[in-house]
């Protein structure tokens, strides 16, 4: 398709165009046209190669012409010679050099016949200018085709990345789903109501507290225990009025108040459960956030259900009661993991078992988890049992934690059924683990 139409009109209007201003404009040189045609090269434009080739550097000083346009300037002459030839029906030999053209081109320009020749160059222009202009259109479609198959391809490759993340996200999705539907099954199997210990019913459950505010609670209550221990031996060492000790069991909300400060069990015993449950290097007082932090993180990363935190507390305090050992700043961390691993293992058969905790937590290692766990549940002569009285005792004092903090209790029945599965459960990880730590209390190793 030429630049100006195939139509008679543009035509016409084509052929209005000075030839000169034609070839200028082949090699845009347009602007160098009223110069020329001071000079008189307007409608003589065969001699324009009339010019030896050593005068042809000072006719390029004349137009003021750059590098890159004296060789633009010498190819449009060479283009003059070779349309001059093609109308005298002669071709000039590829391998003459272009001096020999000019000369040849003078000798032919010299043979008389000028005004026919001119007018031959003329439309020999045209019709150079017409397929010079076909091919500018061409190569701008063709770019525009390279463009659009480069936008294409680029295209392609964004979908195809795109494809190769929704299969991950649906692979992903699918995990997703298949957990939240092993979780839902626990939660359907739980029971929607319970009676108290005083055969009332509660209108509460654990199933959807949030996991951080029980945390929270248990933190607070462990936290509590820690004190009362601490406050008790200030006042045995003291010899202080242990009347200070009742005012403060009373200000708090602790289960269990009992003053008696003396050893339930064994020196030795009591000498090997220092050695396996103090922390060689306490890191001093702890707080009720240092607790929570790791109680959260505990129940968190071991997928623990939230009941596990009721149990917990209730294996701690029935191991004080049973022993008559303090928990303190320096056992109160590993008294916590193991208290919460056991209780994971009562209330679901679904639970992690010791190889899986000392992946988790590798600070701790399988055989210090065996050991700790083997020495505890001696210590409480493998009691794992939980009484629905209990249980509601212990989840009211959580609950009575958070309604301290004008924290919102999510209230909802805690079924019989779920109370008698928990027992059916704890008495058969009572075996399970009777089963497993046949050892006699002194072979914790």
């Amino acid at each position: 398709m030429s630049l100006y139409g195939h139509n008679d009109v543009s035509r016409r209007q084509t052929s209005q165009i000075p030839p000169l201003l034609k070839l200028l404009s082949m090699f845009s040189l347009c602007h160098y046209a009223p110069r020329l045609s001071k000079l008189g090269y307007t409608n003589n434009i065969h001699s324009l190669a009339y010019f030896p080739e050593s005068q042809l550097e000072h006719f390029y000083k004349i137009l003021g012409l750059t590098q890159e346009e004296k060789n633009k300037f010498r190819e449009m002459l060479n283009l003059i010679v070779m349309l001059h030839e093609s109308n005298s029906g002669k071709r000039t030999s590829s391998v003459e050099p272009t001096h020999v053209h000019r000369r040849k081109f003078r000798r032919l320009s010299n043979s008389g016949d000028e005004d026919n020749s001119d007018i031959d160059l003329a439309k020999n222009i045209d019709f150079c200018s017409e397929k010079f202009e076909e091919e500018k259109v061409q190569t701008v479609e063709r770019n525009k085709i390279i463009a659009q198959i480069e936008e294409a391809r680029k295209k392609i490759g964004l979908m195809t990345e795109e494809l190769i993340a929704e299969q991950k996200n649906a692979k992903l999705a699918i995990e997703i789903e298949e957990d939240k539907q092993i979780k839902a099954k626990i939660v359907k199997e739980r029971a929607d109501t319970a009676n108290s210990y005083d055969s009332s019913k509660l209108r509460s459950t654990l199933a959807h507290i949030d996991v951080e505010e029980i945390c929270h609670c248990l933190a607070k209550s462990l936290f509590q225990i820690i004190s009362f221990s601490k406050k008790k031996k200030e006042i045995t060492e003291n010899n202080s009025d242990k009347s200070k000790l009742q005012k403060f069991c009373e200000n708090e909300l602790l289960s269990f108040k009992s003053e008696n400060t003396e050893l339930k069990i064994p020196f030795e015993i009591a000498e090997l459960f220092n050695k396996e449950f103090d922390d060689p290097s306490p890191s001093g007082a702890v707080s009720e956030t240092d607790i929570y932090y790791f109680c959260k993180n505990v129940i968190f990363r071991a997928r623990m259900e939230k009941e596990c935190s009721i149990i917990c507390l209730i294996y701690i305090e029935r191991l004080i009661k049973a022993t008559g050992i303090s928990y303190n700043e320096r056992n109160w961390k590993k008294l916590a993991f193991i208290a919460l691993i056991i209780a994971s293992k009562v209330w679901s058969d679904m639970s992690y078992e010791n190889f899986h905790f000392s992946k988790l937590f590798t600070i701790i290692s399988l055989r210090e988890i065996n050991s700790l766990e083997r020495l505890f549940l001696n210590l409480i002569d493998f009691n794992v049992n939980i009484e629905k009285s209990l249980y509601a005792k212990y989840y009211f004092i959580l609950r009575t934690y958070a309604e301290k903090n004008k924290r919102t209790f999510h209230l909802k029945p805690l079924d019989v059924e779920t109370v008698r599965k928990l027992q059916q459960n704890a008495n058969h990880a009572q075996d399970m683990l009777k089963e497993l730590h046949s050892q006699s209390l002194l072979k914790t190793t």
